[in-house]
């Protein structure tokens, strides 16, 4: 796994204001995945906003790129 394979979930695509300025957006996410050729994508942070639209977030995400998401958690081992 590469860095930038590992990206912070942590706002709603619909988000506005400081959370869109300081966290990239499922669709930001997906577009920089599909520009990185990432191989796998694993997604960290993930906090409340993130969650209660965890398969909208995912849905984005995987419009712009095609890669395997996988969703952290803790003590998550992922093989490279």
């Amino acid at each position: 796994m590469k860095l930038q394979d590992l990206f912070y979930s942590v706002v709603p695509e619909h988000v506005s204001g400081v959370g869109r300025n300081l966290h990239a957006p499922p669709s930001v996410i997906g577009k920089i995945a599909a520009a990185t050729n990432a191989g796998i994508l694993v997604l960290s942070h993930l906090m409340a906003h993130s969650l209660e639209r965890g398969d909208e977030n995912l849905k984005q995400i995987r419009t712009r790129s095609h890669r395997p998401v996988i969703c952290a958690d803790d003590l998550i081992c992922v093989d490279i």
